[in-house]
């Protein structure tokens, strides 16, 4: 194989990045095991030693991270960081389960339950593998489109929308749990994921809007400087696709989790193939057609969702929710209309003390939610939650 790879070649990314790859390559057999181990340990009751290992992934990622960035000054430290990370999460899991899974036996269960392995693991992995997708694929087509100057820019925007997208994957490893043992227990599944669902989106509107009102202070005090306060005006459009982002992810993860994982498959090939193909043919408008395409990707899952779950539109819950959507839109998009933004903050303030208005007036979190925030926050969320009758 010559060297670098053609597609590295074809695309101007120097033949020194390419001992990334490997690095990755090592975390993902490294996280494939430990994901397994995790798994075990959430099947037989340990939740608190499955995420202290997730715990001290991340702390030895992030520590490391800053580490090698100061001695070794290019992306080798990020990678060297996420791979060694992975590798004491692992060292964490052989420690309290006192081995390592047996890949032989693994093929054993394939071959004596092939359909339970693609309704269960497999289905899970590409489930899970399709929410990594459309960021990556977005990304490239930045960089292959627009060069790698808007591909920092994005990149840098996309990791603030992050910070809210992230609320879907951490509902859904709580939410999941509880909806398992509720089939097993009898209890109405579906009023409990609205339990979830309801409060997560609103969680995740009120989130996107703060982060929004906080963005363009961000360089008067220094955390976002030089080229990269350019992303700003990106970053701010690109969090009012989040509170989508977040409720597809948790109905992906319902959908799983009651058996229907294939349907939710199905809708996010959707949503991802004519996202990505409409970006595809409108890229010569910039990078807002790549910003575009992310709210096009969730708009298009959920219709798919909706197909099954006709959501009724007079419904006082679809209410509450197209209001707060309609809300952080207004306030992600009123950053960049002017330049300096003279409409910052007042358009933030106002959309937020609406939504806050609306929920104190129409109480759509449920009582059950007060039982599961730690015990600081329960006053501030009691006068949005229904009354007992």
């Amino acid at each position: 194989m010559p060297w670098p790879p053609p597609l590295y070649a074809s695309n101007g990314i120097p033949g020194w990045l390419f001992g990334t790859a490997y690095i990755y390559v090592a975390t993902v057999f490294i996280q494939s095991i430990a994901g397994a181990l995790g798994l075990y340990l959430w099947l037989v009751g340990r939740v608190a030693s499955q995420g202290m290992g997730s715990t001290i992934n991340m702390l030895v990622m992030r520590v490391l991270q800053v580490l090698l960035i100061i001695v070794m000054r290019n992306v080798y430290a990020l990678a060297i960081s996420v791979l060694l990370g992975s590798l004491a999460q692992l060292l964490y899991y052989v420690g309290i389960v006192k081995g390592l899974v047996n890949p032989l036996l693994g093929i054993g269960v394939i071959r004596r339950g092939a359909r339970g392995f693609l309704e269960f693991g497999f289905q899970s992995w590409i489930l899970g593998y399709m929410g990594t997708l459309s960021f990556n694929l977005i990304v490239y087509l930045v960089y292959i489109y627009l060069g790698p100057r808007f591909t920092g820019i994005y990149g840098l925007a996309a990791a603030i929308a992050n910070a809210v997208t992230a609320l879907g994957p951490a509902v859904s490893t709580v939410m999941n749990s509880r909806l398992s043992q509720g089939l097993g227990a009898g209890i109405d599944v579906g009023r409990a994921f609205r339990e979830y669902a309801i409060p997560s989106f609103i969680a995740a509107s009120l989130l996107a809007q703060l982060i929004v009102l906080a963005l363009p202070a961000l360089p008067m005090i220094g955390i976002i400087s030089g080229e990269y306060v350019r992303s700003i005006p990106y970053a701010s459009v690109l969090l009012g696709y989040t509170p989508l982002a977040v409720i597809a992810g948790i109905y992906t993860s319902y959908y799983w989790v009651i058996g229907r994982g294939w349907y939710a498959l199905l809708a996010n090939v959707v949503g991802l193939g004519l996202g990505l193909l409409a970006y595809v043919i409108l890229h010569f408008i910039g990078i807002y057609m790549a910003i575009a395409s992310n709210y096009l990707i969730y708009v298009l899952t959920l219709v798919a969702f909706w197909f099954s779950e006709r959501w009724n539109a007079k419904s006082i819950n679809v209410l509450v929710i197209g209001l707060s959507l309609i809300l952080t839109i207004i306030s992600s998009c009123a950053v960049p209309i002017p330049d300096p933004p003279i409409t910052w903050p007042l358009a933030q303030l106002v959309s937020i003390s609406t939504l806050i208005i609306v929920l104190y007036l129409v109480k759509p979190l449920p009582k059950a939610l007060i039982d599961q925030v730690p015990g600081f926050a329960r006053p501030l969320i009691t006068p949005f939650t229904k009354t007992e009758r």
